[in-house]
């Protein structure tokens, strides 16, 4: 299985970092996970995707920010909202700050 890391800026916003996922994602990869991290030194959002040709077709990502000062049990709620299925939940910088964001599809 080839992979791929794709960094997104630090300062993009929640709608900014999900059209990047989804244009790789046309490009034949699916995303794996997501975090923050550090690239020449710098802060940047790190995205790790699998590649996926010949794979079905799947339903766009959505990015979902969910609030960090709820209880964990909130937080999981949150993240198993009907009609959805999560790809994968960490944290990401969104307009320069760290938020919790959820990667997930429609059923």
């Amino acid at each position: 299985m080839a992979l791929k890391l794709e960094t997104v800026s630090a300062t993009a916003t929640l709608a900014g970092i999900r059209d990047s996922l989804r244009y790789q994602e046309t490009l034949h990869f699916r995303l794996v996970s997501i975090s923050t991290g550090l690239v020449g030194g710098q802060r940047a959002n790190l995205v790790l995707f699998r590649n996926a040709l010949g794979a079905p077709a799947v339903k766009p990502l959505e990015l979902q920010d969910v609030d960090g000062a709820l209880p964990v049990d909130q937080q999981q709620a949150a993240l198993n909202a009907a009609g959805f299925d999560v790809v994968c939940y960490g944290s990401l910088y969104v307009s320069g700050a760290a938020r919790n964001i959820a990667a997930r599809r429609q059923q």
